[in-house]
């Protein structure tokens, strides 16, 4: 349905002469594929492709539900102390990644490394190091070890399976959110639930 409609509504919108440049969905690969067909046809066309940006707020959903799981094992209970501090240093890479994909990337990969207690990366090559103040010594958040069970299980609840959740990134520069639509679809189900059927001159009156 999701494909279908937003193939419709795109061709709608493009007879209306209206100039989409990003257009942003969840985290679909259906919908990955039709916005990639729909670019090789505008491409050939002379038009300018659309940008696919996904919505951040899937990614840290999906990365802070599995550290919540993980969080709930004997060997992780520390982990469970950092997911919030974990969520609002994902936001703020999203948020500040100044559309590039490369220090977008390093900015995530650095969280790890900064729940143990490392704030300077020499290897990367545009995130060299915590944007944040220097950190009192005395501390009552115990750091994560590198090589801990806790460790383990965020950097694979960051990087996804086969690294999917990295791949990703470079479709999240945008700090694009799809919550606006989803307010009005909830607020649009509170009269014509999904229960049942209704008629087009229902759903538009």
């Amino acid at each position: 349905m999701e494909p279908f409609a937003t193939k419709i509504l795109l061709r709608r919108l493009h007879k209306k002469h209206l100039d989409i440049q990003v257009i942003t969905t969840d985290r679909s690969t259906q919908l990955k594929a039709l916005l990639k067909e729909i670019n090789q046809i505008r491409i050939a066309k002379n038009l300018p492709p659309i940008k696919h940006s996904y919505d951040v707020w899937h990614l840290v959903k999906s990365v802070t539900k599995d550290l919540g799981t993980a969080s709930k094992l004997k060997s992780c209970e520390t982990l469970g102390i950092w997911i919030k501090s974990i969520r609002r240093m994902m936001y703020y890479a999203f948020a500040n990644c100044q559309g590039n994909p490369l220090l977008l990337r390093e900015m995530i990969l650095s969280i790890p490394r900064h729940v143990s207690g490392v704030h300077n990366f020499p290897e990367n090559q545009l995130f060299k190091k915590c944007l944040h103040a220097e950190l009192d010594s005395e501390r009552d958040k115990p750091w994560l070890r590198e090589g801990s069970p806790s460790m383990k299980k965020l950097v694979m609840a960051i990087r996804g399976n086969k690294d999917s959740r990295l791949k990703d990134l470079e479709m999240m520069t945008e700090y694009q959110h799809t919550s606006t639509n989803e307010s009005v679809n909830a607020l649009h189900n509170v009269y014509l639930s999904k229960s049942y059927a209704f008629d087009h001159p229902q759903a538009i009156v």
